[in-house]
């Protein structure tokens, strides 16, 4: 009865070990996958802030080209002013040399 009881033992032993083992596998898995979801944490968290940043350059440029076609419209219309001035100045010039009448 005394061996049955030592070999009982020793499975148990065995067993508790087993169990052992397997609770800290279980707990060694558990800390890699908190570790993971923390890393995919701060990974979607830099993904937010850089589809952010690429917002606010889109707009940035948005206004930037906006400012510059305006700057372009602008500088358009002063040539083209300019240019209106620069042919009636000819054509009086020119009409004066006429007798008053202008140039065909």
């Amino acid at each position: 009865l005394q061996q049955e009881i030592n070999e009982t033992e020793e499975q148990l032993s065995a067993v508790r070990q087993q169990l052992d083992a397997s609770k800290l596998a279980q707990e060694q898995e558990r800390q890699a996958r908190l570790k993971a979801e923390a890393e995919n944490d701060e990974l979607l968290q830099r993904l937010r802030q850089a589809q952010s940043r690429e917002k606010e350059t889109a707009a940035v440029l948005a206004q930037r080209r906006q400012r510059a076609k305006g700057e372009r419209s602008a500088e358009r219309r002063q040539l083209l002013m300019r240019l209106a001035d620069a042919r009636q100045r000819a054509a009086v010039a020119g009409g004066a040399g006429t007798g008053g009448r202008a140039r065909a």
